[in-house]
């Protein structure tokens, strides 16, 4: 009986994770920052409409034929295709760049020296 807790004092709660609300509306705090800016942009440029392609998907599909066909903006001389463009891939750029660091910290840390081939 050594090890019974008292009447009075049930098994303690487990803790709720702290932070869990706070991540979720900064990450959707985030994309929004993100996007209301680039669908300014995209409609400056008149993007894609003006380069005359039609996309007809919907959705998350369209979504991503517009950064396949981006490569379009940097062929027209103008100064705001250009931010358009560095704009739409500058995300991921930055995560392809934050992976890459992340790899090479741990290689660091191991004393491999970095990257090697």
């Amino acid at each position: 009986m050594a090890d019974s807790v008292p009447p009075d004092q049930g098994d303690p709660a487990p803790e709720k994770p702290k932070g869990k609300w706070r991540q979720a509306l900064l990450t959707i705090g985030g994309v929004i920052a993100y996007m209301i800016p680039l669908f300014w942009l995209w409609s400056s440029v008149g993007w894609p409409e003006s380069f005359g392609i039609t996309i007809t998907a919907h959705g998350k599909a369209g979504l991503l034929e517009n950064w396949y066909y981006s490569y379009l903006l940097v062929e027209r001389p103008s100064l705001i295709d250009d931010v358009t463009f560095l704009y739409m891939w500058a995300p991921i750029a930055g995560l392809i760049g934050w992976f890459g660091w992340k790899q090479y910290r741990s290689r660091a840390g191991r004393g491999g020296g970095g990257m090697s081939l």
